[in-house]
C-alpha cells in the first residue's frame, strides 16, 4: 500500500477544514484527518473508475468502428 503526503499551508487549513466539515456532515464524529483521507480515498476512487470506464468506452468503440470498416469494405461491391 502506498502512502501519500499532501502540505497545506498552515493559513489555508481553517478553511479546508471547514469546506470539508460542510461537505460531509455525516461524519461530524470523526477527526478532520480522518475525514480528509475519506474525502480524498472517495475521489481517487470516482477518478480511477471515471478512467478505467473511459477506456472501456473507447476500446469499445475502437471494435464498433473496425466492424463497420470491415463492414463497408465487404459490401463495396454491391452496386
Amino acid at each position: 500500500m502506498a502512502n501519500v503526503t499532501i502540505t497545506i499551508p498552515d493559513t489555508v487549513v481553517p478553511r479546508v477544514r471547514a469546506a470539508l466539515r460542510a461537505a460531509h456532515p455525516e461524519w461530524d464524529a470523526l477527526t478532520d484527518g480522518e475525514v480528509f483521507k475519506r474525502v480524498v480515498a472517495d475521489h481517487v476512487r470516482m477518478l480511477v473508475v471515471g478512467y478505467e470506464q473511459g477506456v472501456a468506452q473507447e476500446a469499445a468503440q475502437d471494435q464498433v468502428d473496425a466492424q463497420a470498416a470491415t463492414t463497408l469494405n465487404d459490401m463495396a461491391g454491391i452496386g
